[in-house]
């Protein structure tokens, strides 16, 4: 059977701008209890970045935090963490400014749900749509607790299109249930580098696309073809072989929607019996994983385009239909 793919039918605080929010956080923990009040930077406001190709406007805003240095713990990595923490909620001090900037790339819909969901996309990608000039980099102690403080000026991006969809492989399984690095691998080959999916991990809050793959069967099978078997020219191809059997299977769901997308791959690849026959299975079996990886990707893109061009297209027709004539009748109609 050639390979297939098949689909089966089915924060709000705003602050002005130059606040910053300064708190404590417990070293690689939750943050901890805000401070009681708000402090007002009184450093020259940011010039926001000029928009370009990707972002209709960039939102300067500024975000102050500490963090606790535990012991064993690098002030690098602690750096780092604390940087992620900042540039969200740089995002949440521009949220209101992002979400009214945003409406075209929520793609023909403005309702609560889908600008919540913009949000922890957004929030999820952060990295990616948010950069960042350090101000202030300190480091000292608090009683005898190290901590680290920075101070970053952020650009937060107000996109022009819509958000790449959240995509996690959360499960690989071999024909003993064990997980299957190869596979998990194919899989985030084939759905990076894309403009409208975006990897994460598979403990991330939010994730709009989860990917699952197993190996359902792996066998080799020994075959000797008789010349008799054979037609007339093709004798000389009479002798001993193997065959590489493989039967693999993955699913794309849509968390919006419950949608499900499968592909499946089972296939059977013939061998000289003088091949090494468990180079040859390795060799095939990661072929097809790569295979099976790109046909659940080619469908899964394929339609989310597809949606995409029709949707922009009916907002567009929205935009340039033409509004009703007022009424010109001083009385009520009836």
């Amino acid at each position: 059977m050639r390979g297939q793919a098949t689909r089966q039918a089915p924060l709000a605080l705003t602050m002005a701008a130059g606040a910053v929010l300064a708190f404590s956080v417990a070293g690689g923990g939750a943050p901890a209890q805000a401070e009681t009040s708000l402090q007002t930077a009184q450093a020259e406001p940011i010039e926001a970045r000029p928009a370009d190709a990707r972002c209709t406007a960039y939102l300067p805003t500024r975000v102050r935090m500490k963090e606790d240095i535990g012991a064993g713990q690098t002030r690098a990595a602690v750096r780092d963490q604390l940087i992620e923490r900042m540039l969200l909620q740089a995002v949440r001090q521009e949220s209101g400014s992002l979400l009214r900037g945003a409406a075209s790339s929520l793609v023909a819909t403005k309702d609560g749900e889908t600008r919540e969901r913009f949000m922890q996309r957004y929030q999820s990608q952060v990295r990616g749509f948010a950069t960042f000039d350090v101000l202030r980099d300190r480091r000292g102690f608090e009683g005898e607790q190290e901590v680290l403080e920075l101070e970053i000026a952020a650009q937060v991006c107000v996109p022009r299109h819509p958000l790449p969809r959240t995509v996690a492989v959360v499960e690989t399984r071999s024909t003993q249930g064990a997980p299957v690095p190869e596979l998990r691998d194919a899989l985030r080959t084939a759905f990076s580098g894309s403009d409208i999916f975006a990897l994460t991990s598979g403990d991330n809050a939010f994730i709009d696309i989860e990917l699952r793959a197993g190996i359902n069967h792996v066998g080799v099978v020994d075959l000797t073809i008789l010349p008799e078997q054979l037609p007339a020219g093709q004798k000389g191809l009479a002798g001993d072989y193997y065959e590489i059997l493989t039967d693999m299977n993955a699913q794309a769901r849509l968390s919006e929607s419950g949608e499900v997308f499968t592909a499946r791959r089972d296939e059977t690849e013939r061998r000289s019996a003088n091949a090494d026959r468990r180079q040859a299975a390795e060799q095939v079996v990661k072929a097809e994983m790569v295979a099976l990886a790109e046909d659940l990707h080619r469908s899964l893109d394929q339609t989310l385009r597809r949606r995409l061009a029709r949707l922009s297209d009916e907002t567009d027709e929205r935009e340039i239909a033409p509004r009703p004539e007022p009424s010109r009748g001083g009385g009520l109609n009836h």
